[in-house]
């Protein structure tokens, strides 16, 4: 009897250490496996809506001058099946207001950890209830748009003009970005994890490390790497 609670016990420990690490391993390869899904079924959809306007390769077909996020993405909806619009001032707003993280914390210019929300514009819901938002950002046919942010010092925090901070404007060159989160309100919500920005040039898609790379997981199977942090809370450099 001694012998067999000796080696329940030695089990016992056994398991209470690699449990954590099984469980773990098993959450990474659902959030890879949700990550390439998602990619196939955006690149096709893209796709699929491109050779319909008969505009193969050019995504300013897409993220079309002008065009509100929320004509855009009644159009490109149609292409996901079961794809639920989903406005922020309707019942299922608190299916898309909540917060994600960032791969590190980010200084908000007023000395607090940045704050983002998954919703960057018009957004849908699918059947598998991953999320879909849209924010058309080109004003030309040449993707062209003004880029204004606040001033920073060298701590990150604002330079205040009075009770407004300072501000600098610059071209940039972005059709728009479409932010997906592959799993919708179930966590761990996070840009690389399981929030990703495919972000739409004239005619590519591109991917930045900071708002969720794709690439990334297609390449090392795996999630981007984090470090943790309280969304809200103090900011520590």
């Amino acid at each position: 009897m001694a012998e067999v609670l000796i080696t329940l016990g030695i089990i016992g420990v056994v398991a209470a250490l690699t449990l954590p690490n099984l469980i773990a391993d098993y959450r990474e390869k659902v959030l890879v496996s949700q990550a390439k899904k998602m990619y196939s079924v955006m690149m096709n959809a893209m796709n699929l809506y491109l050779n319909d306007q008969g505009a193969s390769g050019d995504y300013t077909a897409l993220m079309v001058p002008n065009k509100s996020n929320n004509e855009i993405m009644a159009e490109f909806s149609k292409y996901f099946n079961g794809a639920k619009i989903c406005e922020t001032n309707t019942s299922c707003r608190s299916l898309i207001s909540y917060k994600i993280k960032q791969l590190k914390p980010k200084n908000d210019g007023y000395g607090k950890n940045e704050v983002e929300y998954v919703h960057i514009g018009a957004t849908i819901i699918l059947n598998d209830g991953s999320i879909i938002s849209l924010k058309n950002e080109g004003t030309n046919a040449a993707c062209e748009y003004l880029w204004t942010q606040c001033v920073r010092d060298p701590d990150g925090n604002f330079v205040m003009n009075g009770d407004e901070c300072q501000t600098i404007t610059t071209p940039a060159y972005r059709c728009g970005q479409i932010r997906v989160d592959t799993n919708g309100k179930k966590g761990p919500n996070r840009i690389g994890s399981d929030v990703f920005t495919f972000l739409v040039k004239q005619n590519k898609i591109e991917f930045m490390e900071s708002a969720g790379d794709l690439n990334y997981i297609l390449k090392y199977n795996k999630t981007q790497p984090y470090e943790d942090y309280e969304a809200g809370g103090d900011f520590k450099k």
